[in-house]
């Protein structure tokens, strides 16, 4: 081992992904269909009434890839298909992509009915996190 190295390193855990909304949202909570349904575009409207936007990390980031495993147990890959057949079949485009998490959190501070996931270390005090519950 070399000198001044820690026995007992480890190495750090990457962080856990979660669901953020904007603070002006209600919702505090979304069961892991209702997250699935809104991710995919069949789910259109908040309990609340309110339009839902949804927010999207860059194709082949790893909090994309992390999100995706854990909501859907697939690669992000899998949804470009799904995408281009909803787009031509019913002229849905796919969700807005962000490229970073001060843009997650800037869109989520302007759009009230926005969604969207960052690392769980890249939360601050102007969105909101929303539990999602096993169903």
């Amino acid at each position: 081992m070399p000198a001044g190295a820690a026995q007992d390193e480890v190495p750090e855990a990457p962080s856990r992904v979660v669901v953020v909304v904007s603070k002006q949202n209600p919702v505090t909570s979304l069961t892991l269909n209702e997250l699935r349904r809104i991710f995919l575009r069949k789910m259109g409207q908040w309990s609340h009434g309110g339009k839902i936007t949804v927010f999207e990390r860059p194709l082949k980031s790893k909090v994309r890839a992390a999100f995706v495993r854990s909501v859907y147990g697939k690669k992000p890959e899998a949804f470009q298909e799904y995408w281009m057949n909803l787009s031509l079949t019913r002229g849905i485009k796919a969700p807005k992509v962000l490229r970073s998490p001060k843009l997650v959190r800037a869109y989520l501070n302007r759009v009230k009915g926005g969604v969207g996931y960052l690392y769980e270390d890249e939360v601050d005090d102007s969105v909101k996190v929303v539990e999602v519950r096993r169903d």
